[in-house]
């Protein structure tokens, strides 16, 4: 009887620490990021990684669906979803089958490249970390500015210059009142990233500046929402 108990109370522990897993940036070797999100649709549970490898200018978005949320013991496999926006007729626009498997543990997971993947998927091979500090935007910068039906925004997993496109969170800089936050995003069903930076002026007022690809656009003096 006693080497029964002994056996139940080192199983035990596998599965009282079963958690739901972390979402937010996940970082890798060389400053590759992830970054894991999760919501509901028609009572099954879909996730995504956007993963983004600056270094080499990489980037990826997979998918998967799950009955149950993913908790932090579990192996899953993401692929890649159907982009109704490929140009199959474009060297720009090769598609992908790539899968991969995702080894997770607390706050942290293993990702390995299966078949199908090109090598811009596979170069994110690699041990991530969860970031909280990249995750989330602290509470003190959080508000609405300018057209208050629709503003520039700052919320803690949320950024946006102009409200019509709204970023999640890669990466936040603190600096002597202002903030730069690295947001990303799905755009046509390619993973992009942009650096949106709210520069916090007298009287709660912003200039907001983002950096896009070949061109900085910049919202000056808008008035915070009450």
């Amino acid at each position: 009887m006693k080497k029964i108990y002994i056996a139940c109370f080192a199983i035990l522990p596998l599965f009282a620490y079963a958690t739901p897993v972390t979402e937010g940036t996940y970082i890798g070797s060389q400053n590759k990021r992830i970054s894991l999100a999760n919501w509901e649709y028609d009572g099954v549970q879909q996730y995504s990684l956007m993963m983004v490898d600056s270094y080499r200018d990489n980037t990826s978005y997979l998918t998967t669906s799950k009955s149950n949320k993913i908790q932090s013991n579990q192996k899953v496999i993401f692929n890649v979803p159907h982009n109704p926006y490929d140009d199959e007729d474009s060297l720009l626009g090769a598609t992908s089958n790539c899968q991969v498997e995702v080894k997770f543990s607390n706050n942290e997971f293993q990702l390995k490249t299966l078949d199908g993947c090109l090598f811009s998927e596979r170069v994110f091979n690699d041990s991530y970390a969860y970031s909280k500090k990249s995750s989330s935007i602290p509470k003190k910068y959080w508000g609405k500015w300018g057209d208050c039906s629709e503003p520039a925004y700052i919320k803690e997993e949320q950024i946006s210059p102009d409200s019509y496109y709204s970023y999640g969170v890669l990466d936040v800089e603190e600096m002597p009142n202002k903030i730069r936050v690295k947001g990303v995003t799905l755009d046509e069903g390619t993973v992009s990233t942009n650096d949106i930076t709210f520069d916090f002026l007298s009287n709660n007022r912003v200039n907001v500046n983002i950096d896009y690809w070949d061109d900085n656009k910049e919202y000056r003096n808008l008035k915070k929402c009450s």
